[in-house]
């Protein structure tokens, strides 16, 4: 379908065109004849664009034609003297939209400045304000050994009314927890219907455990999406010793092993009531088996252990690990997996997960509801077209040939977006950027390509490795 979804009716249809037996399913030789189908689909489909394109060309050149001889025309009938030397040379300025960009053509962009963070101040009333507090985590995906990714807890913020939000977010403090040792320079957007609201960061080189970033909004009533995001994270499961701790001993989970269940306990308690009830529960279930936790499993869970208003605290969880151990006859293989499941390493501590506290205060909306889901990998695919739409929005522009190139330079990164001009053929524009005149930028020692698609998407992320940054760079057609 080339990409593009289909109902399920579109789908029976495919099945009985190339179901020639009437099987109901496809057998090899019928999978065959459909992606040939498809294939010979998509070069008709890719024959009929450049039709359309080489039409639109010729169509657009007659009309070009047919206007400059009116023009001449209208010229004969009534000339003009023209007075010397006060004819206007045609703007050949980089960035201007009148005139199409030749071969030769080129932008520049950046600032070649510093970019400064903005401090936020709470508002003077904020005691006033509605609060709602929540504690979430960046944590590394120990299933996923192909590709680095990162699992992040998100929110739904349901507002009622329209009102002023102030959103706090800072590490949660070392002191709460006993086994973590990771960084991370936080930040993290607000989305509805899949467009970004607001984007907000830590700045570059933040060194202090306590500093905490802050974002003032006039929202509207509605359902909102809040994803935070790690940037620049040091998270890793490396240890110093060779071979993995004992977690147990004499049939007793360790001291080290309980302070690591205790840091765990601790990222599921999401709202620090010191104990954690099914929602809570779930994420535990979720992170360390992939599963949803069904009635069967929360009946059986119940039957395990003693709940107290159907929650779980500290020492029930941790008897639930005891228990497990025992059905494993000690075997501690089970246990290092829920264990790792939570970033904690050979060294039993907890360097692949890092912790956060998040506080949302709304002036007017009083009952408004801030709802945890599951976390969930990083989704890279919609904070790219969030950001890329962010950086359209909130950034620079300059124009080359048919495509529109947008910078957005923050403290923490900068983004350069793009898209064409709809009126532009559909494969995607090559351009070449060279940013060796940027300092303190990773990765710009050599030129890159981007590639620059009709839809607004994001075609870079520079990430500076130095506070004091500046960025500078040339593009121009590959």
């Amino acid at each position: 379908s080339g990409g593009e979804p289909i109902t399920r009716l579109e789908a029976r249809e495919l099945l009985r065109q190339y179901d020639k037996n009437g099987d109901g399913k496809l057998d090899y030789e019928e999978f065959i004849d459909f992606v040939l189908g498809d294939i010979k689909r998509s070069r008709k489909s890719i024959e009929d664009s450049r039709r359309l394109d080489s039409k639109r060309d010729r169509d657009r050149d007659r009309d070009r034609d047919r206007d400059r001889d009116s023009d001449r025309d209208s010229r004969d009938e009534s000339p003009k003297p023209i007075p010397r030397g006060r004819g206007k040379k045609a703007s050949t300025s980089v960035g201007g939209s009148s005139a199409a960009a030749t071969a030769s053509s080129e932008v520049q962009i950046g600032s070649g400045r510093t970019p400064r963070a903005q401090a936020v101040k709470p508002p003077a009333d904020l005691k006033k304000w509605t609060q709602r507090r929540v504690t979430g985590f960046y944590l590394l995906d120990s299933e996923n050994n192909s590709q680095r990714q990162v699992l992040s807890s998100h929110y739904t913020l349901s507002l009622s009314s329209s009102t002023n939000v102030y959103i706090t977010m800072q590490p949660m403090p070392q002191d709460k927890l006993q086994t973590m040792q990771s960084e991370c320079d936080i930040g993290f957007a607000l989305f509805r219907d899949g467009k970004p609201v607001a984007v907000c960061e830590s700045p570059a080189g933040n060194k202090s455990a306590s500093a905490a970033i802050g974002l003032k909004a006039d929202l509207g009533p509605g359902d909102y999406e809040l994803l935070p995001y790690c940037v620049g994270d040091k998270l890793h499961m490396e240890a110093t010793s060779s071979k993995a701790k004992s977690a147990t001993r004499n049939k007793k989970i360790t001291a080290a092993g309980k302070a690591a269940l205790e840091d765990i306990f601790k990222l599921c308690d999401t709202n620090q009531d010191g104990v954690l009830d099914r929602a809570e529960l779930q994420v535990y279930n979720y992170i360390t088996s992939n599963e949803e936790l069904t009635d069967e499993l929360w009946n059986a869970l119940r039957n395990m252990v003693k709940l107290s208003n159907d929650a779980l605290d500290l020492e029930g969880f941790i008897d639930l690990s005891v228990q497990e151990l025992e059905e494993d006859n000690w075997s501690e293989e089970n246990f290092w997996i829920n264990l790792k499941s939570f970033g904690v390493n050979q060294d039993l501590l907890m360097t692949g997960a890092f912790a956060y506290e998040l506080e949302v205060n709304c002036s007017e909306c009083r009952n408004f509801e801030l709802i945890a889901g599951n976390p969930m990998r990083f989704p890279v695919s919609v904070l790219s077209k969030g950001l890329a739409s962010y950086t359209k929005e909130k950034g620079s522009s300059a124009q080359l040939g048919d495509c529109t190139l947008h910078w957005l330079e923050t403290p923490l990164r900068v983004y350069i977006a793009g898209e064409k001009d709809s009126a532009s053929q559909a494969m995607p524009t090559r351009l070449l950027l060279d940013a060796r005149a940027s300092h303190g930028v990773a990765d710009v020692d050599e030129t890159k390509q981007i590639f620059v698609k009709r839809s607004c998407g994001l075609l870079l992320q520079l990430v500076p490795n130095v506070p004091g940054f500046t960025f500078s760079a040339t593009v121009k057609p590959d």
